[in-house]
């Protein structure tokens, strides 16, 4: 059976360092030491979210179009005013 929560949400990127290092910084994302060491050689990064994860996948050559539809959302209960 199928069940309803999600497992892992793919966001394709054009430099996985750099979307790497751009999630870390304004979304506050641990970078993970092991994967992080190896990112010149890994097609995917993937960082831990509880039980979702989100994995950033690299496509050489990708250019994203714009979008009026948001891609994923995240939840926070602490939103500024």
């Amino acid at each position: 059976m199928i069940e309803r929560k999600l497992n892992t949400v793919f966001i394709p990127v054009a430099n996985l360092k750099e979307s790497v290092d751009w999630y870390g910084e304004v979304l506050g994302f641990e970078r993970d030491p092991e994967q992080y060491q190896h990112i010149d050689k890994l097609p995917v990064y993937t960082f831990q979210m509880g039980e979702t994860s989100l994995t950033l996948e690299e496509e050489k050559g990708y250019t994203s179009s714009a979008s009026s539809v948001p891609l994923c959302n995240f939840h926070t209960d602490k939103l500024r005013k």
